[in-house]
């Protein structure tokens, strides 16, 4: 069934499509048959792509795995794709991902050095993170540093509001507002439906939003009461560390019926962060900014003279636990891309041996 669109909008503008889509697909696909579609839901060798005449089930071409240079060129949930089928085929089949305008990713999960991007084409992430026990500010600087290098911009949603007193509630709020610079704050208990409407009120027409946070924060509750129905399941929590079992498995694109689009998301364990000085910067621009302004420019803020930043711990502007926070995070960011030559020798080949093995059955 062809996903419902404001009566304003066609069916792939309502999934996100514009201008720049457009020529991309005419430069690179139009002249040889492709239609457009948007990426879903991806199974296990298998995808499901939304496009103007309803979902159609799709693989990938042959080529288009062999020209790949590691998994995440493959396509995710949120591409954009070119596909064709032959007459009375079951499955489509993806020539093409047109390039991605943002990209949520981070470090492969374990040893491996590598990519994973959970999610593209995003414009805004909603971080979801319960006033339980799953509170955690370090965490919360992990998932803006994520969000701001993908490109996207992130809303912080901070649940279970209801499980705090107004005082507990209050300081809560200031902590986080401190480190999430600009970034919009919602205060909300889902299954209240406190800030629901607020978190809604924020998804334009043609922006496409990710939620995630830990398992059990409440991401599939919120995404149910933004979509009116119980879309996504969800579990129960312990008691003993605020966590749930993963209900959401997948990642899935649902398109909204005033316009929009909410991908829910399975609760992230692990947040190893890539290359990302970007994000750091935006995250920490209140560290880069004393930075600027010590003496040395290559100041390690730890014996050198006139360092503002052990100036500022010292007078109680800036918390020790932050630029501790700070310093690990820029020394994860540095590592991967010193660790980068090591994926080729390895994972490479990896990758190599499961494209032969795809090529071999297709």
């Amino acid at each position: 069934m062809t996903p419902d669109a404001p009566d304003s909008l066609p069916v792939l503008e309502s999934l996100g499509w514009d201008e720049s889509c457009a020529r991309e697909f005419h430069a690179d696909f139009a002249g040889r048959g492709c239609t457009p579609g948007r990426v879903s839901v991806r199974y296990k060798g298998q995808y499901e792509i939304l496009t103007e005449d309803g979902p159609v089930e799709a693989r990938i071409k042959g080529v288009l795995r062999y020209r790949a240079e590691d998994w995440a060129e493959l396509p995710v949930v949120g591409d954009w794709v070119a596909l064709t089928r032959k007459d009375h085929d079951r499955f489509w089949r993806i020539h093409g991902v047109l390039a991605r305008r943002t990209e949520l990713k981070r470090k492969v999960k374990g040893v491996r050095i590598g990519a994973q991007v959970l999610a593209a084409n995003v414009t805004i992430v909603v971080i979801v993170m319960g006033l339980n026990e799953d509170y955690n500010i370090r965490r919360l600087e992990r998932y803006l540093t994520l969000v701001y290098e993908s490109g996207a911009r992130p809303l912080v949603v901070l649940n279970k509001a209801d499980l705090l007193d107004a005082e507990m509630l209050e300081d809560s709020v200031t902590e986080v507002r401190d480190i999430a610079g600009d970034s919009e704050i919602v205060v909300a208990s889902a299954l209240r439906g406190i800030g629901v409407d607020t978190v809604k009120s924020a998804i334009g027409p043609r922006d496409t939003v990710v939620f995630v946070g830990s398992s059990g924060a409440g991401k599939s509750t919120i995404v149910n009461a933004i979509l009116g129905e119980e879309r996504m399941e969800t579990g129960d929590v312990r008691e003993s560390d605020g966590r749930g079992r993963h209900t959401t498995t997948r990642r899935e694109m649902i398109p909204l019926s005033g316009g929009g689009i909410v991908i829910d998301s399975p609760g992230i364990r692990e947040i190893q962060l890539m290359d990302a000085e970007e994000g750091i910067e935006e995250t920490f621009a209140d560290i880069g900014e004393l930075a600027a302004q010590c003496r040395f420019g290559d100041c390690t803020h730890t014996v050198e003279p006139d360092c503002a930043i052990r100036t500022a711990i010292e007078e109680d502007e800036l918390s020790i636990e932050r630029f501790e926070s700070w310093k690990k995070l820029s020394e994860e960011s540095r590592g991967f891309g010193l660790r980068m030559s090591q994926w080729s020798d390895r994972d490479r080949r990896v990758f190599k041996e499961f494209r032969s093995k795809k090529k071999k059955r297709s």
